[in-house]
């Protein structure tokens, strides 16, 4: 190991660069020097080391800084601090954010090569537990893996059974007729009769085989056919056409509505024609006759929505579950009479599943069921793919531009009306504040010290007065008409998670009633704030709804997209807007899909996957790491967008006769946060109260409301005074996985 390692020395001394390398490299070390963290940070992010030796006193970056980005980047390389006398406490707190070992100045040849060798011992110590913990990792797979195909062939050997029966059944019907025939016991008058009996249900073996064939096709995803952009509302069209005759034949209203400019979807054409096949066709056998079946298709933001509802028989809630599986029928439709395989809905999933949707139904016995199905949209591809996102696929008649030059009399007219507040200059920074002259509103910000969330959810409120004598309380509202202008997407999706909380469960009348009175005038984020923000790896870098206007910058002029009727009534009492032209959409076109690239991915695996890595890291030894590093400050909390902790107090007047109560801001990173009346400290540790703070974001947030409890916005980030990073947790942690669980896929977003 020793003559193969990799060392780089970090100092701002020259002396020190080259004593440490002429020392080093006799002993068949390969060294390498930088002269400042700038120099050293590049060069570890270029190279690969086992050691690097840092200067805890650096001009720019220091030593304690760059040790911090250096475990980011690689946890696996052996830090050693070298240090002054005067700076030997400093040290000592690097070793607590990670370092190995110090070494002080001045030091001698032996100090150095015995500190390194016991650094470079220790990191082949880790490595060959790394090793380890990889086979026996590989081990546990490679015994999931056998257990899991054990399941599989007990599966395949059941579903096998159930076909053969299914099978079996309609072809024994068809002998036996055929049979009585042959052997003269169905008198010639009824002859025909048997003959029709046999060719029903010899269909219906064709049906199922044919069925059969295709759920076989859809699960094995060979030889489906051209995978190409799909207009829905023309499958539609065309298999309609069968179904028309069997509708009219039974009495139906056959009800079809198609939205106009109706996005693509991806997949193969034949398959979506059976999904509308089977849907419509169930919809018209279980309707009685007279009935009616109504067929929809529609766009939701970047998804297209088909239903197909009818009023027949329904389903019980019990069959619910098993709908979607081989060979399952309801009981009352068995009863019915009518025959059928059991396989159509389960096809109706997979083409679903298989185009990236999900589907379900709602259903009420005699009343009528609904089938309800989501796709993604795509866009037509050009002849150089790149990713876009976002992108208008026609001039709609919610597309509206504002030139620049008229934005400050549109603010003015909407102080007419409201309370406008938006981001203002505070110094170097922005923070959201009162418009009071259209001029300071500035959309040109890159990020705010507090969240626009303070005035749904203020710093300090009263909720209610009260008088001691006779317990008499009177609620305290406030709901004052107001629009928050300018509001990043990262912080939109943020409100649209709080407005969830506070609907939930014990509704929080003083927020909701301020929300309801509050207007959201939203901005299109075209670059990241700083190096911070990491919201396009949390997939808020774009929103679909959740404002009553939203802007994008074309440069001389906003696209405005109108979110809400209140919306549209904003832009129409002041007359500044005009609908959008052709051309206006190709530039809004080109601004998003080019926006898209200028993000960086930030986490090292998918964000969806955090509940599952944050279940698994209740013990992980970061936390312990991260409860030392901590000042308990409560800067991360006060600064983001998604907590929501308060304190709830009375103050009493000097009488006492009369008092308020009063909520304010709290955070779970005080000491004092989880003490309760009796002593005890449910979260005493700052190491316990750091883990409660991330599963609260990754797990406890995205089981209780489907959504992740962070946004991305990087705003803890920037204000943590010893640099715990959202990013930087998660990322350690699924290295820490990812490690014990044999390597996964790195750069996963």
């Amino acid at each position: 190991m020793t003559a193969r390692a990799n060392i780089l020395v970090i100092d701002d001394e020259l002396g020190i660069r080259e004593g440490c390398k002429r020392a080093l490299t006799p002993q068949g070390f390969s060294v390498d020097t930088a002269r400042d963290g700038s120099e050293g940070l590049e060069k570890i992010r270029g190279g690969s080391f086992d050691l690097a030796l840092l200067d805890v006193m650096m001009p720019g970056i220091s030593g304690l800084d760059l040790l911090s980005l250096i475990r980011e980047h690689d946890p696996g390389i052996v830090c050693i601090i070298i240090t002054g006398y005067a700076t030997v406490p400093l040290a000592v707190n690097a070793i607590k954010q990670g370092a190995y070992d110090f070494i002080s100045k001045p030091f001698t040849v032996d100090d150095l090569l015995m500190t390194v060798n016991q650094g470079l011992e220790r990191r082949k110590l880790l490595m060959e537990t790394k090793r380890l913990q990889k086979i026996e990792a590989e081990a546990r797979q490679l015994a999931s893996d056998k257990a899991r195909l054990e399941e599989l062939e007990k599966s395949k050997a059941a579903f096998i059974r159930l076909v053969t029966h299914e099978l079996q059944s309609p072809a024994a019907a068809v002998q036996s007729y055929l049979q009585l025939i042959l052997d003269g016991y169905v008198p010639p008058e009824k002859t025909r009769e048997y003959v029709e009996k046999a060719a029903a249900r010899a269909r219906e073996e064709v049906t199922l085989i044919g069925d059969l064939l295709e759920l076989g096709r859809l699960r094995e995803l060979k030889d489906r056919g051209q995978i190409a952009p799909i207009r829905l509302d023309d499958v539609l069209r065309k298999a309609l056409e069968p179904l028309e005759a069997q509708a009219s034949q039974k009495g139906q209203r056959l009800h079809v509505e198609i939205a106009p400019g109706v996005p693509p979807v991806r997949g193969v054409a034949n398959e979506f024609k059976s999904l509308w096949s089977n849907l419509i066709g169930n919809a018209i056998k279980y309707t009685p006759e007279g009935g009616a079946v109504t067929v929809s298709l529609r766009t939701d933001g970047q998804q297209v929505i088909g239903q197909v509802r009818d009023t027949g028989i329904g389903i019980p809630p019990e069959a619910r579950d098993r709908l979607f599986t081989e060979f399952f029928r309801a009981e009352n439709a068995k009863a019915s009479s009518l025959r059928g395989t059991g396989l159509g809905l389960v096809i109706v999933k997979q083409v679903v599943e298989t185009a990236g949707g999900q589907m379900w139904v709602e259903s009420e016995v005699g009343r009528g069921s609904t089938f309800t199905f989501l796709l993604p949209a795509t866009v037509e591809e050009a002849a150089a793919p790149a990713p876009v996102v976002e992108v208008v696929q026609e001039p709609r008649a919610k597309l509206r531009i504002i030139a620049k030059s008229a934005m400050p009399a549109f603010v003015a007219s909407l102080m007419e009306h409201y309370e406008v507040v938006g981001p203002v200059a505070k110094n170097t920074q922005f923070d959201f504040g009162p418009i009071t002259d259209p001029r300071d509103l500035r959309l040109d910000y890159d990020t705010t010290i507090l969240p626009p969330k303070k005035y749904l959810l203020p710093q300090r409120e009263t909720l209610f007065t009260f008088k001691t004598e006779g317990q008499a309380a009177t609620p305290v509202f406030d709901a004052a008409p107001r629009i928050i202008f300018g509001v990043h997407t990262c912080d939109l999706h943020a409100l649209r998670l709080l407005d969830a909380v506070f609907a939930t469960g014990q509704r929080d009348e003083h927020y909701l009633r301020r929300r309801a009175a509050t207007l959201i005038v939203a901005l299109e984020c075209l670059a990241p704030c700083d190096s911070h923000s990491f919201c396009k790896s949390m997939d808020t870098l774009s929103a679909a709804d959740g404002f009553d206007l939203h802007l994008v910058d074309l440069g001389d002029a906003y696209a405005v997209e109108v979110g809400t009727p209140a919306g549209e009534a904003l832009l129409a009492r002041q007359g500044a807007a005009h609908p959008a032209t052709a051309d206006d959409v190709g530039r809004l076109n080109k601004a998003l899909s080019e926006k898209w690239t200028r993000f960086p991915y930030r986490l090292d695996f998918d964000a969806g996957e955090l509940p599952s890595l944050m279940a698994m890291s209740v013990k992980s030894p970061l936390w312990g790491e991260l409860g030392e590093r901590c000042l308990a400050c409560a800067a991360c909390n006060l600064v983001c967008p998604t907590c929501y902790c308060f304190d709830v107090r009375d103050a009493l007047s000097l009488d006492g006769a009369t008092g308020e109560r009063i909520r304010t801001w709290d955070s779970c990173q005080l000491d004092e946060f989880a003490a309760v009346a009796t002593g005890e400290n449910f979260r005493e540790s700052r190491a316990a109260r750091q883990r409660h703070r991330f599963f609260r974001k990754g797990k406890y947030i995205p089981e209780m409301h489907g959504e992740l409890g962070c946004v991305g916005c990087g705003r803890c980030a920037r204000a943590c005074l010893v640099k715990i990073t959202p990013v930087g947790v998660w990322n350690a942690l699924y290295a820490e996985h990812s490690e014990s669980a044999g390597g996964g896929e790195k750069g996963k977003r």
